[in-house]
């Protein structure tokens, strides 16, 4: 039996979302030596045809109420050229 997820997600059709973290699930999956590390989050959101959205946030913060805003998703067109001056070819 596989050991339950640190943490649970879910979403409503108004965007707003719940994230519950589970201490102990965390501890059980991680270790001991990183007991502290759920106090400290990034949390990131992505839709199809957006741009991801993310926030570091400290363990105080994870009481508060947060927004992520999602962007839609634009081109950037631009010239990648090396140290010379000169394009460089197949960067991504």
């Amino acid at each position: 039996m596989a050991s339950p997820a640190p943490t649970r997600v879910s979403t409503g059709d108004d965007g707003r979302f719940e994230i519950a973290i589970r201490k102990s699930a965390f501890l059980s999956k991680y270790g001991h030596r990183f007991q502290d590390y759920w106090k400290s989050l990034t949390i990131a959101a992505s839709a199809k045809g957006f741009g991801p959205a993310w926030i570091a946030l400290t363990e105080a913060e994870l009481q508060k109420e947060l927004t992520l805003g999602l962007v839609q998703d634009s081109r950037i067109e631009g010239l990648i050229v090396d140290s010379q001056g000169q394009p460089v070819k197949g960067a991504f």
